[in-house]
């Protein structure tokens, strides 16, 4: 008789394998923390072993959810994947900045757009976009 023969145990998976020992049908679980895989990536969570043969999870801060906004961060909170925005005005895309919706355009104020002069004045209109008048 071997392991696989013990058909009446779980099917072996990253917490638990089945054994055979003498003929006799048993379990051995692995130790409480050990990395479940494959993993869900972005939730926040591990997923990890609870030495009983299960499977539980852990807050884990550095699965974070990457929303590829460059104007957000991409963080945990209460292990939940959030992505709040960046500081207005931080430098994005090509030449933009940062808005305080997170999204990146090409200013927040005037003064992004460039100097007012005698021939051209700059306004920065409700899309972030600069307008010269």
């Amino acid at each position: 008789m071997a392991a696989e023969d013990c058909g009446r145990l779980p099917r072996d998976d990253s917490c638990q394998t089945r054994t055979c020992v003498s003929g006799v049908c048993g379990q051995d679980c692995m130790t409480a923390g050990t990395p479940v895989t494959p993993q869900t990536v972005g939730n926040c969570l591990a997923e990890i072993c609870d030495g009983a043969c299960g499977m539980t999870t852990a807050s884990d801060p550095t699965d974070v959810q990457v929303d590829a906004f460059e104007c957000t961060n991409d963080i945990c909170v209460s292990d939940a994947p959030a992505h709040p925005p960046k500081p207005v005005g931080t430098p994005c895309g090509q030449g933009g900045v940062c808005g305080a919706t997170g999204i990146c355009g090409q200013c927040n104020v005037a003064s992004d757009c460039g100097q007012d002069s005698f021939c051209v004045t700059w306004a920065c209109d409700v899309s972030q976009q600069c307008q010269p008048t």
